[in-house]
C-alpha cells in the first residue's frame, strides 16, 4: 500500500460543462475539462485505490496542494489542533475600539439603534484603554485596532489621539500595529479626510445604501446632505486610497433597491479613475442576520441570498472590477474567539462581540481608570464568552470539507443554537469563478 491518500477537505462539483475541483486546505482551486478531468480522476482513484498515482507529474501537483495527504496522517485532527492553537496564541492582540455610540444617522437595519449609551469615552477611560494596550504590546508581536461605532468620526479626535499614543507604544516595542475603521462616510471631508491620513489605516470601510434617494430614507438624513456626500465620494475615491491602504464599500441591499448597488458601481466607474482598487460589497438584508422579521425591509431568505451575491460578482467580473470572496483557509472566524481579541466600548466595559458592543449582557469586564495596573493580569483571570467555541465538535460543522474556509462562521450563533449553514452552499456555487491549474499538465500525451 502507496503512502497517499485523497484529502478529507476535497469538494467537486461539474458546472457549464467544466469540472471544479477545491482543496479548502490549501484553498486551491482547478477548473477542468472533461478531457483534462479523465486524467485527474484516474490519479485521484489510483492514490485511494494504491497509495500512489501512476502519473507522477499530476501527484506532485496533488500533494502540493494537498488534494492528496500522507496517509498515516489524522487530516481533520491536524486541521482541529491548528485551530486551538491559534485561538489561544497570544503572538497577536485584536482591538475593536468604539470611542462613541452616538451617530448622525437613523439607520432602518441597525442592530445597534436601540442601544441607549450614549456619552464617548472620557479622558479616564482613554487612559485606561492606553495602559490595556500598552500591556499587550509588552507580550505580543502586533497590534491590530478596528475603530467602530456609533459612528467613529464623531470621535475623531479621540480617535487622533488614542491611534498617536497606540502607534508609539508599538514603535517602542518594535512590534507591529495595523488599523481599520467602519464608518457611514457621511462626515468624510477635506479636513477628514487629511486627518485620516494620521490614522495609519490598512482598510476604511463605508456603508451605502444605493441611490442618494434610498440612501436619504434608509438612513433618516435629507436628499440634499446625501447628494453632497455622493458627490464627494465619488470624485475624491482616488483621494481616500492614497490616504488609506484599501477601500471596501458596503451595498446594503434588500429587494426594493438591489438593482441600485450595480448603478452605484458603474456611477463610481465612469466618475473615478480608482474604482478597479474598490472593493464592491454586497451586504444584503436577509432573515436571519439579526433583523426582527425584517420590518421594515423586503428582506431576501438565505437561500436566496447566496444566488443574489454570485450574481453580483459576475456583474463586477463583466465590469472588470475587483473580485473579492474567494475562499481561503482562516485562522480564526472572527476576533471573538481569540485569546486576545476584546471589544472596548466607550466606558470602557471590555466585551467579545463587535456587532453588540455597548450592550451590557455583551461584557465580562470594565476597565477601573483608577487602578489600571493589573488590567490584562484581571482580564486574563476572567471567565470569557466562547472560550469553548471549537466547530470541529460542532454537530453542523463536523467533518465539513470547508471548515478551513470557513471555521464555523458567527461563535454566538452557535451558542444560542439557531445556526443554519449556508456556507457550504455558497462556496459550492461560486467555484465556477476561479481558475488556478497549468492546463500543459494535461498536454503531455498521457
Amino acid at each position: 500500500m502507496g503512502q497517499w491518500k485523497l484529502s478529507l477537505f476535497n469538494s467537486f462539483r461539474y458546472q457549464n460543462g467544466y469540472h471544479y475541483c477545491f482543496n479548502s486546505k490549501s484553498s486551491t482551486l482547478f477548473s477542468l475539462s472533461p478531457r483534462e478531468y479523465i486524467l485527474f480522476e484516474k490519479c485521484l482513484r489510483e492514490i485511494e485505490q494504491d497509495g500512489y498515482g501512476s502519473y507522477s507529474a499530476l501527484q506532485d501537483v496533488l500533494i502540493r496542494n494537498t488534494f492528496v495527504v500522507p496517509r498515516d496522517i489524522d487530516e481533520y485532527e491536524q486541521e482541529h489542533r491548528l485551530f486551538l492553537n491559534t485561538k489561544a496564541s497570544i503572538d497577536y492582540a485584536f482591538l475593536a475600539v468604539v470611542p462613541t455610540l452616538a451617530c448622525n444617522m437613523k439607520c432602518s437595519y441597525c442592530f445597534q439603534k436601540e442601544i441607549k449609551q450614549k456619552a464617548p469615552m472620557n479622558q479616564r477611560t482613554c487612559r485606561g484603554v492606553v495602559e490595556m494596550v500598552s500591556q499587550l504590546a509588552g507580550k505580543v508581536k502586533g497590534i491590530t485596532v478596528l475603530w467602530f461605532g456609533g459612528e467613529p468620526f464623531l470621535a475623531l479626535k479621540t480617535i487622533e489621539k488614542l491611534s498617536g499614543q497606540f502607534q508609539e507604544i508599538c514603535r517602542k516595542q518594535g512590534i507591529s500595529y495595523y488599523a481599520e475603521m467602519i464608518t457611514n462616510g457621511s462626515l468624510l471631508n477635506q479636513e477628514t479626510l487629511e486627518s485620516l491620513k494620521k490614522l495609519n489605516l490598512g482598510q476604511l470601510e463605508i456603508s451605502l445604501d444605493g441611490l442618494p434617494s434610498s440612501y436619504s430614507v434608509r438612513k433618516g438624513v435629507p436628499l440634499k446632505k446625501a447628494l453632497k456626500f455622493y458627490d464627494f465620494l465619488m470624485n475624491s475615491a482616488t483621494a481616500l486610497l492614497e490616504a488609506v491602504g484599501s477601500l471596501k464599500i458596503h451595498l446594503n441591499v434588500d429587494r426594493d433597491n438591489i438593482e441600485e448597488a450595480k448603478e452605484i458601481v458603474l456611477q463610481m466607474k465612469r466618475t473615478s479613475s480608482a474604482a478597479s482598487r474598490i472593493d464592491f460589497h454586497l451586504q444584503l438584508l436577509a432573515a436571519g442576520k439579526g433583523l426582527i422579521e425584517c420590518i421594515p425591509h423586503n428582506c431576501y431568505s438565505q437561500n436566496e441570498a447566496t444566488n443574489i451575491e454570485l450574481d453580483f460578482k459576475k456583474f463586477l467580473s463583466d465590469e472588470g472590477l475587483k473580485v473579492s470572496g474567494f475562499p481561503t483557509r482562516l485562522n480564526h472566524p472572527c476576533l471573538a474567539v481569540r485569546k486576545y481579541g476584546y471589544t472596548i466600548d466607550p466606558a470602557g466595559k471590555i466585551g467579545k462581540c463587535v456587532p453588540v458592543t455597548g450592550r451590557t449582557d455583551s461584557t465580562f469586564y470594565a476597565i477601573n481608570p483608577w487602578n489600571t495596573f493589573g488590567i490584562l493580569q484581571e482580564l486574563e483571570s476572567c471567565f470569557q464568552p466562547y472560550v469553548d467555541f471549537d466547530p470541529f465538535k460542532s454537530n453542523i460543522c463536523y467533518q465539513c470539507r470547508f471548515l478551513p474556509v470557513c471555521l464555523g462562521q458567527c461563535p454566538k450563533f452557535h451558542e444560542i443554537g439557531d445556526f443554519i449553514c449556508t456556507r457550504k452552499q455558497k462556496f459550492e456555487n461560486e467555484l465556477a469563478f476561479y481558475d488556478s491549474i497549468d492546463h500543459s499538465l494535461f498536454n503531455a500525451g498521457h
